[in-house]
């Protein structure tokens, strides 16, 4: 549970640590223990750019990175997520996400030192996972569109 809340830049309390809040999250555990990697790239047609990068980002999804977030939280917009006071986790009233990859994609830690790093130029530096993470990420991008005009 503890892992978990700090992979989704959650904040833990000795409070918040119960056996069932543990317990729900032990169906994610087990799927990413049990989890493959895809293994057909997403088709490209040049002809329809938005579907093929919707493809592609699903398809970078399908990676795990080095803390076993989806390998797309390393596309997202923003580096740092929500405030998790303003932005509810899987299972509770006004949710966000419907699911752990999902708050993983979206939460998933980018730069160190969370909010106080907002502009990693001036602040601060990005983690080692993330570091790590993207160059995966180039790698894919590159195998797959090596061979196109992209």
């Amino acid at each position: 549970y503890i892992k978990h809340q700090r992979r989704a830049c959650r904040p833990v309390m000795h409070a918040d640590v119960t056996l069932e809040k543990a317990l729900k999250l032990v169906r994610q555990r087990d799927t990413e223990a049990a989890h493959n990697e895809p293994l057909d790239p997403p088709t490209i047609d040049t002809k329809d750019w938005p579907k093929t990068l919707e493809e592609v980002v699903e398809w970078i999804g399908g990676f795990q990175g080095f803390d076993g977030n989806p390998l797309s939280y390393g596309l997202r917009e923003k580096l740092v997520p929500k405030v998790s006071a303003t932005n509810p986790t899987v299972g509770k009233a006004n949710l966000e996400y419907l699911t752990n990859d999902e708050d993983l994609i979206a939460r998933g830690r980018i730069i160190k030192g969370g909010v106080a790093a907002a502009d990693p130029e001036a602040n601060g530096t990005f983690r080692d996972a993330y570091v790590i993470d993207r160059s995966k990420i180039w790698v894919y991008l590159t195998q797959l569109f090596q061979d196109t005009d992209a």
